[in-house]
């Protein structure tokens, strides 16, 4: 029988540090932002209104996973509406429960909240790797509680997949997508001269470059307000102590243009973070191109696989697609018992208005040179390649890992 205990406080979640890292890293979804330190380095600078709400599971006296959950205020048209939800609020792409039992985690913090309905007017499970991991288990999960899950797509996030070297991954770019590129770069040097830093430490061996601080502190002046540099810094510290850092930084004449903080997985790079000023005579897409292909060069050179870019901007999303040669999809699910009035009536307004959804293959975009077809003359950033469907055949099952039924 499983036992879920409630956290509400990082003094309290301290006692399950260990047991966080040691489910981490056996986890399918070992990305920073969902290690203790993280979750440490964003409640520090948390605003006010947020509420923390880790829910343990555990089984024959054992944690077998973590559910990290916040309670936010979000105002909709019925008004205020307090939200249960991942902690993630972009500088990300994924999110999910803690440990190699998601299915099982998802299911026991599921059922306790069904129990314990006080605090909360709407769960919205945000950031949710439904095509690679999640694979309909948190609509069963929810199914299987009674209550009704509402389906949509969260965010679009372009993504580049390596094969060859540098040269050839530029050379399977359409013409009209290299001038796109070429014309952003012209417009960045016709300021000045451009120049880049970078310190990585994404493994052990990895060359480091530039130094840390030197950059950190360069951050400030793209940066917000000191809210922003204060969270940003902790994180990337963080980060660097686990090995998981890229910190890339664009120069013009000499000032800092442009920023991007990036945070290394199994699966190569994920861009989390972007900063930027404005810089006359160079529109911001132009800015983020420049340095998004420093990045990509980069990553080939020390034979990245993947790397993700997080859609936190409109522009940074029109940039992003010039250089992407993929499109994945994260999902969200949002349920609530019939209790809960305000947030029952967004959930059928939402089901309502949001098309059916299945299971599909990660979309990869066509962007070679032979292809002649009369949607090549269109906008690189406008163009999309066809989408190929495939329907699961059955629900996955609930599954334990084994050491822990021993």
């Amino acid at each position: 029988m499983f036992q879920v205990f409630e956290i509400n406080s990082l003094k309290e979640l301290e006692t399950y540090r260990l047991s966080w890292q040691e489910l981490w890293g056996r986890g399918r979804q070992r990305r920073f932002q969902m290690t203790y330190e993280w979750l440490e380095a964003y409640w520090q600078s948390a605003p006010a209104d947020r509420e923390l709400k880790v829910l343990i599971a555990a089984l024959g006296g054992k944690v077998i996973g973590i559910l990290p959950l916040v309670i936010k205020t979000v105002e909709t048209r019925l008004g205020a509406v307090r939200v249960l939800t991942y902690p993630l609020d972009g500088g990300g792409n994924w999110y999910g429960p803690i440990g190699p039992n998601s299915a099982a985690t998802l299911a026991a913090g599921l059922r306790y909240l069904s129990s314990n309905r006080n605090g909360w007017d709407l769960l919205d499970l945000t950031y949710t790797d439904r095509d690679r991991i999640d694979l309909g288990r948190s609509c069963t999960a929810l199914r299987n509680i009674g209550w009704k899950p509402v389906e949509r797509i969260w965010k679009l996030i372009p993504a580049v997949a390596f094969s060859g070297s540098w040269q050839e991954f530029m050379g399977r770019k359409r013409k009209d997508v290299r001038n796109e590129i070429e014309q952003a770069e012209a417009a960045c040097r016709s300021r000045g001269t451009v120049s880049f830093k970078q310190y990585r430490s994404v493994n052990a061996t990895a060359y480091c470059g530039d130094s840390l601080e030197e950059l950190l502190g360069q951050l400030e002046v793209l940066c917000v307000d000191g809210a922003e540099l204060k969270t940003l810094r902790r994180q990337c510290l963080s980060a660097d102590h686990q090995q998981m850092l890229e910190l890339d930084m664009m120069f013009i004449n000499g000032k800092p243009v442009a920023a991007a903080i990036s945070y290394g997985n199994e699966s190569g790079l994920e861009v989390a973070h972007v900063l930027h000023n404005e810089e006359p005579g160079v529109e911001t897409f132009q800015l983020f191109s420049g340095l998004i292909g420093h990045v990509l060069e980069s990553a080939c050179h020390s034979k990245t696989k993947e790397v993700e870019i997080s859609p936190t901007q409109s522009e940074l999303v029109t940039a992003a697609r010039l250089w992407s040669n993929r499109e994945l999809r994260s999902y969200r699910y949002s349920s609530c018992p019939l209790t809960h009035v305000k947030g029952s009536l967004l959930l059928n307004y939402h089901a309502f208005r949001s098309p059916k959804l299945v299971y599909q293959k990660p979309i990869v975009q066509t962007t070679n040179r032979s292809f002649k077809n009369s949607s090549s003359q269109r906008s690189p950033v406008a163009q999309r390649s066809p989408v190929t469907i495939e329907k699961q055949s059955s629900v996955p099952q609930l599954r334990i890992a084994r050491e822990f039924m021993d």
